[in-house]
């Protein structure tokens, strides 16, 4: 079997989406792997008021569990971080399909003069030329067993796919993390999909066939 062991910790943050009439509460996931902050088209059609979507369609963004995605589009909204709401920004966001977080802080803000630093348990944050701390929501990516054959073969320069359903999640909105095979030729990445499956491939970079032993 193969058996995730890799359990980094997620950092979130309290978001409110701002409206005259209804503030809406998230979770945002920091994600400094992510170039521009994205909200999951998901939540954004649960939106009370929906700000205006101008289409772009030919970006791609990768998010922190590898998994690759194309944007709908963009839309700026105004977003309060922490409880007390005592942080306020305006800023231009990407809407994504298949999100596992309703928002990911991007880059674009991670690295934005708002911040004035990070440290393992919180954000600091400038604003009005006050400080303002706001500590993080922490969380792993759980650990998963997916059944895999006996013995895998992989030929010199290819690529062995495993189909699994994983029970007790939904891929689409869960992360995790899958690490096995303690061979530096195999690569491994993981795609899933809307439908509980999780298809795992494996890649020999070597010049050498590989035996996989599960």
């Amino acid at each position: 079997a193969t058996r995730s062991t890799f359990q980094p910790k997620l950092h979130f943050l309290d978001v409110y989406i701002l409206h005259a009439h209804k503030d809406t509460h998230t979770t945002a996931l920091i994600d400094s792997g992510c170039a521009k902050t994205a909200m999951s088209k998901n939540f954004y059609d649960k939106l009370p008021y929906k700000p205006h979507l101008q289409q772009k369609t030919s970006i791609q963004i990768q998010t922190c569990d590898g998994t690759t995605h194309g944007i709908n589009g963009t839309t700026t909204i105004t977003m309060a971080i922490g409880k007390q709401k005592a942080f306020q920004v305006t800023m231009e966001i990407m809407v994504v399909n298949n999100l596992a977080d309703d928002l990911l802080l991007g880059l674009d803000f991670l690295s934005s003069s708002y911040i004035q630093k990070i440290t393992p348990e919180a954000i600091y944050l400038d604003y009005r030329n006050k400080t303002i701390c706001e500590r993080f929501i922490e969380t792993t990516y759980p650990t998963l067993s997916v059944k895999l054959p006996r013995q895998i073969e992989i030929p010199p320069n290819d690529y062995h796919l495993v189909t699994e359903q994983i029970a007790g999640i939904h891929p689409m909105t869960t992360h995790f993390k899958i690490k096995t095979v303690r061979d530096d030729a195999i690569t491994i990445e993981h795609f899933p999909d809307t439908d509980g499956n999780v298809t795992i491939k494996l890649t020999n970079k070597s010049e050498r066939p590989i035996s996989i032993n599960t």
